[in-house]
């Protein structure tokens, strides 16, 4: 599950950390990967919160509604037909495919009627093969890729060869491209400025700050 902030030619991203969406796992990494290319970013970034900290996850608060609407509803797992024995083992693999898409279009179904913050959701199925994402090679994201373990960023590189034009202003902004480890920052009469570290004074500013 994602939230996305797009402005431009650049992305934000949040994620729910979990197993599937970390910014440290290959299928992010890939999906992230797939948005950049395909719409020509000049940045993209993926976050998460972390751990305790999910009341403040934008993420968490838009699953809400969609969990709400599953409140009591039992999807099909046997719609054309049961694929398992008396122990509950497969025996019917192309049955099971069959019977979990329809799984899957019923619950897009059930979504696509919810709205969230005032904005209609469009859910459909995508099968295993529609799903297989476009993997990065690994010169390419020594160039163009950071990961940590709450922030993975995408950034055009300066070979126009490769990327080719920037469509804003970021390298005026990041001239060193990639956005800095977070530091904790304090107000002082000069200013902001770093705090120092270690004794727990400073402020952690979000990603936009």
């Amino acid at each position: 599950m994602y939230f996305s902030w797009v402005c431009e030619a650049y992305c934000y991203y949040t994620v729910d950390g979990g197993p599937d969406e970390n910014p440290r796992y290959p299928k992010t990494l890939n999906a992230a990967y797939m948005a950049f290319r395909d719409n020509n970013l000049d940045a993209l970034f993926v976050a998460c919160h972390a751990p305790g900290h999910s009341a403040y996850n934008a993420v968490e608060r838009r699953m809400a509604p969609l969990s709400h609407d599953l409140s009591g509803f039992i999807l099909p797992h046997d719609h054309y037909g049961c694929h398992l024995d008396s122990s509950g083992k497969t025996t019917d693999s192309d049955l099971e495919i069959a019977n979990f898409q329809k799984a899957g279009e019923t619950l897009a179904e059930v979504w696509s009627q919810t709205v969230i913050d005032g904005y209609s959701v469009h859910a459909s199925y995508v099968s295993s093969s529609e799903a297989d994402l476009p993997v990065p090679s690994q010169s390419w994201c020594c160039e163009h890729v950071q990961q940590s373990q709450y922030c993975l960023q995408i950034i055009k590189c300066n070979d126009i060869t490769c990327c080719g034009h920037r469509r804003t202003n970021y390298n005026e902004v990041f001239p060193d491209r990639f956005v800095a480890s977070l530091m904790p920052f304090e107000r002082t009469d000069s200013g902001i400025s770093s705090a120092p570290c270690g004794d727990g004074s400073g402020t952690y500013g979000s990603l936009f700050h």
